[in-house]
C-alpha cells in the first residue's frame, strides 16, 4: 500500500491543504495519507490559531487518514529543525514511502542540489576547518564544504543574518553548477543560458521553496529512499492577498477572521464552520493574546534567576531584548523594532521569545537530538475506517505510541534505554506545559474551560 506523508501546521486548514490531500489520492495513487502536524505553537514562534484537535478534525474530514503530532520544541523551531523533525517523525512511523510537499518552483533538480549545499553548510554535517577568526583567504580550506563554511563565517562577521548569508552562498554555488551545465550544452549546440545569482537567490528566498529544500536536505541526511512528489504553489502563497488562482494562504485567512464570507470561500465547508464557531465563541488565539505573558517574561530576564540557557536565546539577543524591556507594548511592535538589527530575523526573535515562554532549553534540544528527535509517536486522531492503519503503526513504528494518557506511564515502565526514557519524560512534560499555557490563555479569552488532549478520547472522524 502506498502511504504518502505530509508535514503541515494546518493553521488553519484551507483549500490549498485539501488540494494537496486530493493530489496525494488522485495523482499519486495514495492508499493512505499520514500527516505530521504541529501542536499548540507554530514554526513562526506563535500560538496556533486553533487547538490541536480542531485542526486535526479539519484535516481528517479533508481526507487525511492519521495525524501524528510533532514534538513542540521542533514545531516552534527554525525551518531546518522543523523539517528534519517532520521527516524523522514520518520515518519513525515505518509506514511512509512517499513525501508530498509544496514549492513555488517545479525544478526538483535545483531544489535537491540546493539541499545538498545546505547540508554542507549545516553544523550537523560540515567538517570543522579549525580556522581562527581573521584567517585570510589564502589559508582557507580547499574542499567545497570548508570553503562554504569559510565564506559563511565572513558574512556572519559582517552582521548578515544566517538565513541571508547561507542563501546567498547556496545561490552562488548553484549558479556555478548551472554555468558548467550551460557550457556543456553550448558545446553540444544548445543555446540555453543559466539563471543569474540574484534570480536563484529569489527562488531560494520563497518560504515554500526554503521548506522544500529543508525537507530534501533532511531526507538526504537520513538516507531515506522515499519517493518525492512536489505540488506547485503560487508565488504569493504566503502573502496576505488571495493568489491569482483564488487560493488564500493561512496567513491571509488569519488576517481576515472577521470576514466569515471570505473564510467560507477559502476553507472546506466543515473546516470553515469549525473556525467560525471558535471565532464567535472566542476559542482561538492570536499572537497578541500573549502580550501580557511576554511582558512579564521579558521583565524577568533582568533578574539573575530569569537567565537560563533558553533555546535560540543567545547572550547577544538576550541583552538586546533586556535593553528594550521597558519599551514593550506588544509582541509585534517589539519584534519590528528589534529587526532593525540585521543580525536577527523577526522569526528568530519570535521563536526565542516563544521558547522563553515554554521554557525550552538548549539542553532539551541536545537530549532529543541524541535520540533522533522523536522519543515517541503521539497519535492525535484518525479516520474511523483507518483502524487497521493504527494497528500497523503499532507494529512497524521504531518508537512507542502515545495514544492515551496511560500510555505515558507504560512507556516509562517498559523502556530499557535510560537516555530514551529521559527524552520521553522531558518531551512529554514540555508538550504538557505548552498545552497548559495555550489553554490557559484561551480560557482567559473565552472564559470557558478548554479540555486538554489527555482528558478526551482519541479523535475519530
Amino acid at each position: 500500500m502506498r502511504t504518502v506523508g505530509i508535514i503541515a501546521e494546518y493553521n488553519p486548514f484551507h483549500r490549498g491543504h485539501l488540494r494537496q490531500i486530493h493530489y496525494a489520492r488522485e495523482v499519486l495513487g495514495a492508499d493512505r495519507v499520514l500527516v505530521a502536524m504541529s501542536g499548540f505553537f507554530t514554526q513562526r514562534g506563535e500560538p496556533a490559531l486553533l487547538p490541536v484537535r480542531d485542526r486535526a478534525h479539519m484535516a481528517l474530514a479533508g481526507g487525511a487518514d492519521l495525524i501524528l503530532m510533532l514534538p513542540g520544541l521542533y514545531a516552534s523551531s527554525a525551518s531546518v529543525d522543523y523539517a528534519r523533525a517532520g521527516v524523522r517523525l514520518l520515518a519513525a512511523s515505518g509506514l511512509v514511502d512517499t513525501l508530498l510537499f509544496g514549492a513555488e518552483t517545479e525544478d526538483m533538480a535545483l531544489l535537491r542540489r540546493a539541499a545538498h549545499y545546505e547540508r554542507l553548510l549545516s553544523p550537523h554535517t560540515r567538517p570543522c576547518s579549525g580556522r581562527a577568526e581573521g584567517t585570510d583567504r589564502s589559508s582557507a580550506p580547499g574542499d567545497t564544504a570548508e570553503l562554504l563554511s569559510f565564506e559563511l563565517q565572513k558574512k556572519l562577521q559582517e552582521g548578515i543574518s544566517y538565513p541571508k548569508a547561507s542563501r546567498r552562498l547556496i545561490a552562488e554555488a548553484l549558479y556555478r553548477d548551472l554555468c558548467s551545465q550551460s557550457h556543456a550544452k553550448k558545446a553540444s549546440g544548445s543555446l540555453s543560458s543559466p539563471l543569474s545569482v540574484d534570480q536563484i537567490e529569489q527562488i531560494l528566498s520563497s518560504p515554500n521553496n526554503t521548506l522544500a529544500i529543508d525537507y530534501l536536505a533532511a531526507i538526504e541526511e537520513e538516507k531515506l529512499s522515499w519517493n518525492l512528489a512536489l505540488i506547485k504553489r503560487d508565488s504569493d502563497y504566503h502573502g496576505r492577498d488571495v493568489s491569482p488562482t483564488g487560493t488564500a494562504s493561512a496567513s491571509a485567512i488569519r488576517s481576515r477572521l472577521s470576514d466569515f464570507h471570505f473564510l467560507r470561500s477559502q476553507m472546506p465547508p466543515l473546516a470553515a464552520e469549525i473556525c467560525i464557531d471558535r471565532i464567535e465563541n472566542q476559542r482561538y488565539l492570536l499572537p497578541g493574546d500573549l502580550d501580557s505573558a511576554y511582558a512579564c517574561l521579558i521583565s524577568r530576564l533582568q533578574s539573575p534567576s530569569g537567565k537560563r540557557e533558553i533555546l535560540d536565546l543567545d547572550n547577544e539577543l538576550c541583552a538586546r531584548i533586556m535593553a528594550r524591556a521597558g519599551q514593550f507594548r506588544g509582541l509585534r511592535s517589539f519584534v519590528e523594532d528589534m529587526i532593525s538589527n540585521k543580525s536577527y530575523t523577526g522569526g528568530r526573535i519570535c521563536r526565542a521569545l516563544c521558547h522563553l515562554l515554554l521554557d525550552y532549553q538548549s539542553e532539551d534540544k541536545k537530549l532529543l537530538e541524541e535520540v533522533g528527535s522523536i522519543p515517541y509517536l503521539q497519535v492525535i486522531g484518525l479516520r474511523e475506517d483507518a483502524g487497521p492503519m493504527l494497528g500497523q503503526l503499532g507494529q512497524r513504528a521504531s518508537r512507542p505510541l502515545l495514544v492515551r494518557h496511560s500510555d505515558y506511564r507504560k512507556m516509562l515502565a517498559s523502556e530499557q534505554n535510560p537516555l530514551l526514557t529521559r527524552a520521553i519524560s522531558r518531551n512529554y512534560q514540555m508538550d504538557l506545559l505548552a498545552e497548559e499555557i495555550y489553554c490557559t490563555q484561551m480560557q482567559l479569552k473565552c472564559r470557558q474551560r478548554i479540555p486538554r488532549i489527555h482528558e478526551q478520547k482519541l479523535l475519530l472522524v
